[in-house]
């Protein structure tokens, strides 16, 4: 019996965060553009791990693992706040089925 573990195999979905941003992206960015700003959308997202990265060592180890991660929560929940407090993202709906339970046909 090994005493190291497996690792795990990649996971082949999304990552969990990608999920609730798709469909309105999809739903109100015009096709034309949609590419261009999934683009950015991803840009912005991925450009700042590197530097989560490069802070999370010293910050973990001046405050110890558990209160750093505490911080990250923090931030994390502080960030979902603002970003509801915006009047465009908390008016975002999602079409409502035509009737005969046909999809809409769109924005």
């Amino acid at each position: 019996m090994s005493a190291t573990p497996e690792p795990a195999p990649p996971h082949p979905s999304p990552p969990l965060t990608a999920l609730p941003a798709g469909p309105p992206l999809q739903r109100e960015v015009p096709e034309a553009a949609l590419s261009r700003v999934s683009s950015y959308d991803w840009f912005g997202s991925l450009a700042f791990a590197p530097l989560g990265l490069l802070v999370a060592g010293p910050v973990a180890a001046h405050l110890g693992v558990g209160r750093a991660l505490a911080g990250c929560a923090a931030l994390i929940v502080l960030a979902t706040a603002a970003a509801l407090l915006s009047p465009q993202v908390r008016g975002l709906r999602a079409p409502r089925p035509a009737p005969g339970g046909e999809a809409p046909d769109g924005p």
